[in-house]
This record gives C-alpha cells, structure tokens and sequence, in this order.
C-alpha cells in the first residue's frame, strides 16, 4: 500500500466474516476493494453469532485480529443461543452491539484519527453508533443501508406497528438519518422509501449496490448435471417449501442441492424427511469459493424463492448475481427488486408456489437453448451493471469527493 495519502477509514457492522449470509460478504468485499484503492481499514463487529447457534459464547469485553490486511476489532454483544431466537433475544442482539461499540468508538477514536465512519445495516440500531461518531466526534459518516430492517420486522410481525418500540423507532431514526453525510443504498426503492418518509434531501443519497466480482465465478468447462441449485440463507425472508413441494412434479432424474444454513434450517429438514425426499433434495456441506464455483458450474437452475410482498421489493440478494455470474438462468419469487433482475430474458420470475415453480423449473429443464440463452444474458448483465470492484470505485469516488 502506497502510504502516501492513505484514508483510514473505520466500518462498524455488527455482521462480518467468519459470520455467513449477504450482509457479512458485502461488508468484507466494502472492506477488501476499499483496502485495494489505498485505504487502511479498521472494522468495529462484534464476536460472531450467526448462524444462531452455531458460535460458542465468547464474553471477552475487546479482542483486536488482523486478517486479509484488515484492522478487526471485536466487542462484547448479547450472543443467542437459539437457533430462531425470539424478540427479546434479537432485540438484546440488536441494541447491546451498538451502544458497546459507541464506547470503543471514543476510545479508539484517541488512537486513531479515522477521516470516515461508515456502519453498515441491518439492524439499523448500528446507526446510533455512527450519529455519536458524527455529533461527538465530528466525523464525516457515510450510512450503508442494505434492508429496511424495521419495516420488514414490523410485516413478519416481530414488533407491532402501533406500539411503543415501532413508534420509538421511527422516531428516532426521522432524527438520526437526516444527520448523516452520505446513505449509500442497495436499491433505489430504499432511496426513495427513506427520502419520502423522512425528507432527505436527494444529494445525499447514491446507489451501492449488492455486487460480485465477475472473475470469482466463471463458468468452468464441465458437464452439467440434472441438478437445481439454491445457495443461500434459510432465514425467515425466504420460503423453500413451495420449492421442495414443487419437486412432486418435477422429473425423478432431477435433484435440489441446497448450500446454506439459518434459523429455518431445522425445519425445512424436517419436511424433506417426513416427505420422504431424501433421495432428491441433498444438503450441501460449506465449501470453499472454488467449489461453489464448481458446484454452480455443474447446475442447471438456480433457484430464489423470496417470499412475496411489497415489503420485499428492496431485497437483492447476492445470490442471484452469483447464479448470473456462473452463467445459470434462474427461476425466483420476491419483490421489484428480484423481478428487474429477472427481466429481459434472464430468468424466470414467479409467485411462491409450488405449482409456478414446477411449471418454470420443467420449461427450463427441456428446453436447453433457453437456459443458454438466459444464461448468457445474466452473464453479460451482471458483468456490466452488478461489477463489485467498479461498485466500489464509485463509492470510494462519492465519500471522498473525486470528480
């Protein structure tokens, strides 16, 4: 690193690797691609907790690592143990790491002169941390805002809307967001949802979209396999039962892999065994980028079953690029979000259920020049609008004011 002019620039994110899911792997890839344009990255997280379940408690108040040239600073925060912890577990997840962190924040803040703060959400509480960074510390705060976590935890009905901690929360967060330099979100619908309801100025928002570099997943010579493929979280935003339904219907030779864990994992498990599948639906065990490329390579479709609702047009899921990148068409459910990405020939974009997932699956699966044909598409497009490393050139250009 050319030492000459180096920004030191500090990203708090209560999710970061060895952590699993969408939201660690952007916040690593903000991290890795910012290093590489001459910054020194330091990151303030918490001791790794999810999957819920799967970390062992870890009670140390501060422990300081260097991995990947990256500055890691890890602090207490409430862990669940739960596999699907209930909402006074998650709420004192979500409230612990960001009022720790405010501490650390001034006591690192001593040692070093951080030229920008960025935290980095969900769960929105982590931007508290940044407003104190901002009013205390009078440090320019950029907000990553990659889910309305809020309004998605009020539709699946973890807090009501009417009551006190809804009403607190949109309060606070109308006095908050207004006070950040920068919101740097996935999607235009997080744009224009927060600048309408808490009238922010346009100027400072910019597009920082889910992305992937393209070379991490090129398509490898091999033969494909009658396999359909899901690589992803098994949270409550996604709904894998219309797709292991839908296997009913589907040719015998054809076999769902499924990568990933989550809280909903026990019992999606659960299903295939009690529906006797287990000689078509196979759990992946976590492998390395490689062999994910490999196994993607080796697929046919990938699959995306977000649940439906407004209340999903905002998710992008980094998986759908992934499947693009490797050169699959995709069959997939969701929001506004997932539909763009499915449109113009790129994928097949459904309701969730297991009878529209049977009938997409089944057209792709006997049709060879279509999945081809959309898989060059979602190749191409994810090469020109979703490159990781060129997403980031343009934030690094936005926060620190290169024309």
């Amino acid at each position: 690193m050319n030492r000459k002019n180096v920004k030191k620039v500090l990203i708090v994110s209560q999710h970061f690797p060895p952590e699993i899911g969408g939201g660690s792997t952007h916040v690593f890839d903000i991290c890795k691609y910012l290093h590489s344009l001459n910054c020194k990255i330091f990151v303030l997280t918490g001791h790794p907790c999810y999957p819920y379940g799967k970390f062992n408690r870890n009670s140390k108040l501060f422990k300081s690592e260097r991995r990947h040239n990256l500055n890691i600073f890890r602090i207490w925060n409430f862990q669940p143990t739960s596999s699907d912890p209930d909402t006074a577990n998650r709420l004192l997840e979500y409230l612990s790491f960001p009022i720790h962190a405010i501490f650390w924040l001034l006591i690192l803040n001593k040692k070093i002169d951080f030229d920008i703060v960025l935290t980095s959400q969900p769960p929105e509480t982590v931007c508290v941390t940044g407003f104190f960074a901002k009013i205390l510390l009078k440090k320019r705060w950029v907000m990553d805002v990659r889910d309305l976590w809020h309004e998605a935890a009020v539709e699946e009905g973890y807090i009501k809307k009417t009551g006190f901690i809804s009403k607190l929360a949109y309060f606070l967060k109308d006095k908050i967001f207004k006070k950040a330099d920068y919101l740097a979100c996935t999607s235009e619908v997080i744009i224009k949802i927060i600048a309408d309801k808490y009238k922010i100025a346009e100027s400072k928002f910019f597009l920082n979209q889910n992305g992937i570099n393209p070379e991490d997943f090129k398509e490898n010579d091999v033969s494909k396999k009658k396999n359909i493929i899901y690589l992803g979280s098994m949270g409550h935003q996604y709904d894998l039962n219309p797709v292991i339904d839908a296997m009913d219907y589907i040719d015998n030779d054809v076999n769902l892999l499924i990568r990933g864990d989550g809280e909903n994992k026990p019992v999606i498990k659960k299903k295939i065994k009690e529906g006797d599948k287990n000689n078509r639906v196979f759990f992946v065990p976590t492998l390395s980028k490689k062999n994910v490329n490999g196994l993607l390579s080796e697929s046919m479709i990938g699959i995306i079953p977000l649940r439906d609702g407004a209340d999903y047009d905002f998710v992008l899921p980094i998986k759908v690029l992934e499947y693009f990148a490797a050169g699959l068409p995709v069959v997939g459910s969701g929001g506004k979000e997932v539909e763009k990405l499915l449109d113009d020939g790129r994928g097949i974009f459904i309701s969730n259920n297991k009878k529209d997932f049977a009938k997409a699956i089944n057209l792709l699966l006997n049709n060879s020049e279509k999945r081809e044909e959309m898989g060059s598409k979602a190749r191409n497009f994810v090469e020109e609008n979703y490159n990781k490393p060129v997403i980031i050139q343009r934030l690094y250009d936005k926060i620190f004011g290169i024309k």
